[in-house]
């Protein structure tokens, strides 16, 4: 089994965490390569890291000492994109090598917000959010929307608009497996429910998406909703989600099933899954950072077993 040394020297030190003095985990994000052998995390501060999940050696990678808040991770494991936050209120798609070569930024283009990477099976597209608006909140302050999906390659041609829905939020988007599709979780615009629904595009379309289809429409599979706040491709041809009722979940969109991951807790946001890995990792709230805002210890789980405790809340510090 993958990963044992690694959890048993976890187990082993016995760490421990107080939410009350430590940073929240608003910008901690994970991913993982397609044989679960190498997991890539942001950190609370920003710093992007490495993990073997077999010997337990984590490392730092080199972003050119820009922050991050979101990461994908290669098939392969040799190439992390990730969410640079420090470019002023707009997010900006960049990429690294996992040794830290070859940093480069994927999209400058002004006025616009990038999120959510997710890599192609063959690892030769990157899927990703942009919003093209930055309005007043209702609330006070501002706030990114008029969100669609774009796809770019790793090394920054290619650029592509799918859709051109102008949703409120795309959280989160992954490729099907045989690589033609792209599943993506968005809000629609005037939506009466704020649930993310799983929209469909196709990624080789010339033109983009205007209309979109619900997942439920290219599914053979029933679930409870289709609705879900986060998306991970895995294991197997399954997609692991969020559900809007906060639980852990795999699917599959042909022929497949649905199937409820007992964890024993409520799940919001951040999981990370190999298409040949059968242990899917997520991020378990243990308390509240100094701002109010979540602070997460690591967990695993395999289909139809009990989750374990991988690492604590000190794992995310960006020590």
């Amino acid at each position: 089994m993958r990963g044992v040394a690694f959890f048993a020297l976890i187990a082993a030190c016995g760490c421990s965490f107080n939410p009350a003095v430590g940073p929240d985990h608003s910008s901690v994000s994970i991913a993982i390569d397609d044989t679960g052998s190498v997991l890539a995390f942001t950190a609370a501060d920003g710093s992007v890291h490495l993990l073997d999940t077999k010997s337990g050696a984590k490392r730092r990678v080199d972003t050119r000492g820009h922050a991050a808040n979101k990461v994908a991770l290669s098939p392969d494991g040799k190439t992390l994109a990730v969410v640079c936050k420090d470019f002023g209120p707009a997010g900006v798609l960049c990429v690294v090598g996992a040794d830290g070569s070859g940093f480069k930024r994927l999209t400058d283009d002004s006025g616009v917000s990038d999120g959510s990477p997710a890599f192609s099976p063959d690892g030769k597209t990157i899927a990703f959010s942009r919003a093209t608006r930055y309005r007043r909140y209702s609330t006070g302050g501002m706030t990114w929307d008029h969100y669609d999906v774009w796809t770019v390659s790793p090394k920054g041609t290619g650029l592509k608009r799918l859709t051109a829905r102008n949703l409120y939020s795309v959280s989160g988007c992954v490729f099907w497996p045989n690589g033609a599709t792209v599943v993506y979780s968005g809000i629609m615009p005037g939506a009466r429910k704020t649930e993310p629904t799983l929209f469909t595009a196709s990624a080789q379309a010339s033109m983009p998406d205007v209309k979109g289809r619900y997942f439920s429409e290219t599914a053979t599979s029933v679930s409870p909703e289709w609705e879900s706040y986060q998306l991970a491709p895995g294991p197997g041809d399954s997609l692991t989600v969020i559900s809007s009722k906060a639980q852990l979940c795999t699917l599959k969109g042909e022929g497949g099933g649905f199937r409820l991951l007992p964890t024993g807790e409520q799940h919001w946001d951040g999981i990370a899954a190999g298409r040949r890995c059968d242990v899917v990792y997520y991020l378990s709230d243990v308390g509240t950072g100094p701002s109010g805002l979540s602070v997460y210890a690591l967990k695993a789980v395999r289909p139809g077993s009990r989750p374990w405790k991988v690492a604590g809340a000190e794992f995310f510090s960006g020590r």
